[in-house]
């Protein structure tokens, strides 16, 4: 499905390693200057949510000193179609997390390599990639690899899928860098901040055509490998899937079990986006602001309001 060709390609399948205690000295965590009553906070907190609905399981690894001071697992780790125990090996999705812990870190390598430069522009590894054109002058501003690893580029948040399916089919790579490379760029590269999967997206296409390898493989050989991440990959194979927590639809085409708990449990029936945040920022920096004080705005579509008191 093309879906999973946009997960692919924006680092969301990256299946993130169990927590490796072998890899680190466990300790008691006075012996890490933590203390045991303080951890022991977390466990009431997390098995409530987890005897409140509010997550089906979790797992929760403290390290400081590089010592490994708490690991513990708690509830499960599916709860559909039958429920199975979570484990401190269990493997979770890392989702847009991968930008960072592994995309951003493949790019700087090839940085420190010199490889590329932080002020090279996009076009130079992606021909065809178009810059910024200012509608009034007609003037053009590239957009540099620093833009995509900043999200100053321009670039929107999100590809819409269903219409590049309908065109292309899926998967369809090709297709989708040429939308990137011609969308519509909504702000000048470093004029503004937007969160964008599209710009990680490109950064992967430009680390393969710079290696010559394919993002998974690049980050196993230079990232995973090396750090002993021996459970942490793109696109996870088979045999991992009895260790890993479940995110995806089911094979029916329902919901996953916590997604349908999510929307259910908000007000605004769906997962926020970052457009959402644009309102509430603008009121709290503006001066229509400025005489709230004291007070959180959740901007969560009610879910907190929804499921419970709010934390003390």
């Amino acid at each position: 499905m093309f879906s999973r060709l946009i997960f692919t390609v924006s680092f969301i399948v990256l299946a993130g390693s169990s927590v490796q205690a072998r890899l680190l000295s466990r300790v008691k965590p006075e012996s890490a200057g933590m203390n045991s009553a303080h951890l022991s906070l977390a466990d009431s907190a997390l098995n409530h949510a987890i005897s409140a609905g509010e997550i089906p399981g979790a797992v929760l690894a403290v390290v400081r000193h590089g010592k490994m001071a708490y690991l513990k697992a708690y509830g499960n780790r599916q709860t559909y179609p039958s429920a199975e125990e979570m484990t401190t090996n269990t493997i979770f999705d890392l989702a847009s997390c991968s930008k960072s812990s592994s995309t951003a870190i493949c790019a700087m390598q090839l940085i420190e390599r010199g490889q590329m430069r932080l002020l090279d522009p996009v076009s130079r590894y992606l021909p065809g990639f178009q810059p910024w054109k200012d509608p009034k002058t007609g003037e053009t501003t590239e957009i540099r690899i620093q833009h995509l690893l900043t999200h100053s580029s321009g670039l929107p948040a999100y590809a819409s899928v269903e219409p590049l399916r309908k065109l292309h089919g899926s998967p369809c790579p090709d297709a989708l860098l040429a939308h990137i490379s011609n969308v519509r760029r909504q702000f000048a590269p470093a004029t503004g901040f937007r969160y964008s999967c599209l710009n990680f997206i490109t950064l992967q296409y430009v680390i393969e055509r710079i290696t010559g390898q394919s993002l998974a493989d690049y980050a196993h050989a230079n990232v995973f490998k090396p750090l002993g991440m021996s459970h942490t990959a793109y696109c996870p194979p088979a045999e991992w899937k009895p260790i890993i927590a479940p995110t995806e639809r089911q094979a029916d085409g329902s919901r996953h079990p916590f997604d349908s708990f999510i929307v259910a449990k908000t007000p605004a029936e769906r997962w926020g986006n970052p457009e959402d945040l644009m309102g509430p920022v603008v009121f709290l920096a503006s001066n229509a602001s400025d005489f709230v004080n004291g007070h959180v705005l959740y901007v969560d579509g009610g879910i907190l309001a929804y499921i419970g008191k709010q934390p003390k």
